[in-house]
């Protein structure tokens, strides 16, 4: 490839990070003429992927444009390693999530047995899927609150 433009830069990152070999994709990202919101994304996804949190987090906040992947990127990252207190400070840092993001700090409370956390999100939300149904329910059938569960299937 002769002239390399934004879209083969993306891929070949993204290479890299699908191969866990984020830093060959950090020097890369580092010598990329011109980075957009995807190379960023690309690139915080390859660190929370691999549960280097410190690194998604540094990313994120350089960033000079987040779009709702971004976002929704470190909420999980949080989530995913057990950042919880974190995962609750980002989410309630901005309001407007998507509903992907309330199910990801709903299961992350699920897994952390926070249950009053759990009711006190999944009521709030203002549109509710199945997954964010099955993920209450869980939450009280797991702590052997089966009363409450069975509430939730209604």
């Amino acid at each position: 490839m002769p002239q390399r433009d934004l879209v083969s830069w993306n891929i070949m990152l993204s290479g890299y990070i699908k191969n866990k070999n984020l830093g060959e994709a950090r020097v890369l990202f580092d010598q990329m003429p011109v980075k957009d919101v995807v190379s960023w994304n690309v690139l915080l996804s390859g660190y929370a992927q691999n549960g280097y949190v410190d690194d998604a987090r540094r990313i994120f906040l350089m960033m000079p444009v987040k779009n709702e992947i971004s976002w929704n990127g470190l909420l999980a990252t949080y989530v995913q390693n057990g950042g919880i207190e974190e995962a609750r400070k980002l989410f309630e840092s901005k309001d407007n999530w998507p509903l992907v993001s309330r199910n990801c700090l709903l299961g992350g409370y699920l897994r952390k047995k926070m249950l009053a956390e759990a009711k006190v999100l999944f009521d709030k939300m203002s549109a509710k899927d199945q997954v964010s149904r099955n993920t209450i329910i869980s939450c009280y059938a797991q702590n052997d609150d089966l009363e409450k569960a069975i509430k939730y299937t209604n």
